[in-house]
């Protein structure tokens, strides 16, 4: 049986660690900065989990569907 599909559909993600992100001015932003809901940004590794899971027996059922790695 061969599936396919769209795998996934990821929000920003680090992928490197950031040391020191630039300085965020007010009057560059009228409005309030809101992070993600999660709270943090996502790793590489979530949406690559996503795809493993997919691609396995495990997903066998799955079908049609359209998932979001975006923290929220």
């Amino acid at each position: 049986m061969v599936r396919a599909g769209t795998a996934r559909s990821p929000a920003r993600v680090s992928a490197t660690p950031v040391r020191s992100p630039a300085p965020v001015r007010s009057e560059d932003h009228p409005r309030p900065i809101v992070g993600p809901p999660a709270g943090r940004l996502g790793g590489s590794a979530e949406p690559a989990e996503l795809i493993v899971f997919l691609l396995s027996d495990r997903a066998s059922f799955v079908a049609g569907s359209y998932h979001l790695v975006d923290g929220g």
